[in-house]
């Protein structure tokens, strides 16, 4: 059976917290890494994913109500930069990763392919 949707192969953050796929499981999956970033703070999140279909694949890093100015890179492998800002502190902060195919009107998930999603906790900053 031919795969009709581009799939995340693996999420490494700078860290060591890491997210592999399993065969078959297309939900969205949490990476609860235990961190605590403060603003000024800088991620890189190295992904890897792929396409049956030979697909460019577009990656997305997103916060929750910040969607606009998003990080985004084109490939099968690429590196995403998050630089933690102060509208992200709070106790539980998801760097939201989406993957979408180009070129093609169907996703798995309606507007994306796959999503995975890294939790951190962001403090004010040490002055404040």
């Amino acid at each position: 059976m031919t795969e009709n949707y581009p799939r995340v192969l693996s999420v490494i953050d700078d860290r060591g917290h890491a997210f592999t796929a399993v065969d078959g499981d297309y939900s969205f999956r949490p990476v609860d890494t235990g961190e605590e970033l403060r603003p000024g703070d800088i991620v890189e999140f190295r992904c890897v994913g792929e396409s049956a279909q030979g697909r460019r694949l577009q990656w997305t890093l997103e916060f929750i109500g910040r969607a606009a100015a998003a990080p985004s890179a084109t490939g099968n492998e690429v590196t995403l930069t998050w630089t933690v800002a102060d509208e992200h502190v709070r106790d539980n902060a998801a760097a939201i990763i989406r993957l979408s195919a180009l070129d093609t009107p169907y996703h798995r998930n309606g507007d994306s392919d796959e999503q995975i999603e890294f939790y951190y906790k962001v403090s004010p900053p040490l002055d404040s």
